[in-house]
């Protein structure tokens, strides 16, 4: 595991970033008000209305802006590594490549909502943040990752719960982990 040079001018502010960031986007999860797009959600699917895939340009940009941070750190961070094992890198790419497909089967479920039973999955996505901690040996790309799946974790609960109180009858699993969380 890398640890940084925290004499390096953006170092500090980024670990302060990083954690910071990520508690505050776990936490935000157990605030009521930011479930009101799961409540829009579910109403119009409860309606019969089909989902249009549109969205407002306001939170396009938003998420955008987030994807591109996110990026320009972890690069940031993975430049400072001065050299990653080969099984390290193969571990990392296989995890990576697999969190990917279930992201891409799971996205599939989804837009075929409309038509019959659904599953949200977000085990893929933590693969992927997974392998990227492993492929960078990086210490606050290890944080970033975490605190990614934190959010993932707690909004998967969340979503669960929240389907309870607004559906008669939803089907009996984990809401992350199969048969454990």
């Amino acid at each position: 595991m890398f640890y940084p040079d925290w004499s390096q001018p953006f170092n500090l502010p980024l670990a302060f970033l990083i954690v910071s960031g990520s508690l505050l986007l776990a936490l935000r999860e157990f605030v009521p008000d930011t479930r009101l797009s799961y409540s829009k959600f579910a109403t119009n699917i409860k309606r019969g209305k089909t989902y249009s895939g549109q969205t407002n340009a306001l939170d396009c940009l938003k998420i955008s802006t987030g994807y591109v941070g996110y990026l320009l750190a972890v690069t940031y961070l993975s430049c400072q590594v001065p050299q990653v094992s080969l099984l390290s890198a193969s571990l990392g790419l296989v995890l990576f490549l697999s969190g990917e497909y279930i992201n891409y089967y799971h996205h599939r479920i989804l837009r075929n909502l409309r038509k019959g039973d659904s599953k949200k999955y977000v085990v893929g996505e933590i693969i992927t943040f997974l392998a990227i901690a492993i492929v960078t040996q990086h210490c606050m790309i290890l944080l970033l990752q975490l605190g990614s799946a934190g959010y993932l974790a707690a909004r998967a609960y969340n979503t669960r719960e929240w389907y309870k109180t607004k559906f008669e009858k939803i089907p009996e699993r984990a809401c992350l982990i199969p048969f454990i969380f």
